[in-house]
């Protein structure tokens, strides 16, 4: 039996699981599943309808043509082209892509920046070769970071020398989003995707129910820390659980996610956080976002846009979970619920 506490709100990046059920096959319907490897990630997609075979077919397609456009180690894509200032021009997916950037960005106070590229190639966390820079070398990185700094004129780009976008923090949500808008052109009663963690669900099962999504338990004591039933929406997590490295002389631990204002990977006082949106592009980014800021300016955060998206976050043994998808969510874990009110409240748990 699950224990809840109230958590009344002051007004002011894992790997998830799919727990879904196999159902017998209705007349000329089938399921479908495909597996693939791409965006450095392990990728599955489960889907049921009588074009489910012509469905996968142009997801694979799709997921293949956006990891092409945004590599950043690709010569021939257009990231790396931008990157290396041997092009300045925006597909429409880039385009798009950068505007979701440049809106959590703004509403964020920075805590998501696709423009750390140099930061991330300092620390080695794409090249494998960790390092720890001193405070001068992440400072001049720095001076290269911001997505204010970049200029856009609807189809072209403009960044200072050294500058670097990388769209690891939001690509596989935009992807996903982009899987939902296929199935809809298909007879698909149903789909669940599931890329490298990030998972998006399109329509409801045959029986009606939603899909039971669960959660990794980022303290490693158990298979998973709850689960979440949804329909229609992405479920996205990040902390720094599974990507790290310990500093051989210190003994010091550093997570892969690197905060933007500082240079340095985050030391968040949440384990993990878990965005729930119908927004998967939004709901990757955010996902990134909310783990630099902390859990209690992320709860400020969705208390200004609570129609946006709803949050499990995981810290020791208590999982805060707003209100919106508070019963929907199922947990051993010490449940605080955050709701909202229209006037200043102390905090009570």
């Amino acid at each position: 039996m699950k224990k809840i506490n109230r958590l009344i709100l002051l007004f002011t990046t894992m790997a998830v699981g799919i727990l879904l059920t196999a159902c017998g096959g209705y007349k000329g319907k089938k399921e479908r599943t495909l597996n693939l490897t791409a965006m450095d990630t392990y990728m599955s997609i489960t889907c049921y309808g009588r074009e489910a075979d012509e469905a996968l077919e142009l997801a694979e397609y799709e997921i293949k043509r956006l990891d092409e456009l945004w590599s950043v180690s690709n010569k021939d894509s257009e990231i790396y082209r931008i990157n290396n200032g041997t092009d300045n021009l925006l597909s429409e997916d880039t385009i798009k892509i950068l505007e979701k950037c440049r809106y959590i960005y703004g509403t964020t106070d920075g805590a998501f920046d696709v423009t750390i590229r140099p930061l991330v190639e300092l620390w080695g966390f794409e090249s494998g070769r960790l390092y720890v820079p001193g405070d001068d070398e992440i400072k001049d990185k720095l001076a290269l970071c911001g997505f204010d700094k970049i200029k856009m004129d609807y189809e072209t780009i403009t960044m200072e020398s050294g500058m670097g976008l990388d769209f690891g923090g939001i690509a596989k949500g935009y992807t996903s989003d982009r899987l939902m808008a296929i199935f809809n052109e298909f007879d698909i009663e149903y789909a669940v995707v599931s890329l490298g963690g990030n998972v998006q669900c399109y329509g409801r099962k045959p029986d009606g129910n939603d899909f039971k999504i669960a959660i990794a338990d980022p303290n490693g004591k158990k298979d998973y820390a709850g689960s979440i039933n949804v329909s229609e929406k992405a479920v996205i997590t990040s902390g720094g659980y599974e990507r790290y490295f310990v500093d051989d002389v210190t003994g010091k631990k550093y997570c892969h996610i690197i905060d933007p204002h500082t240079g340095y990977p985050v030391e968040s006082d949440m384990d993990s956080i878990t965005i729930v949106s119908v927004d998967g592009t939004l709901a990757d980014g955010l996902s990134t976002a909310c783990y630099v800021m902390g859990l209690d300016k992320t709860i400020e955060y969705w208390h200004n846009h609570k129609s946006e998206f709803d949050f499990i976050a995981l810290s020791g043994n208590t999982a805060y979970v707003t209100s919106g998808i508070a019963e929907d969510f199922a947990s051993d874990y010490d449940i605080r619920i955050c709701l909202l009110y229209t006037s200043p409240s102390p905090r009570d748990s």
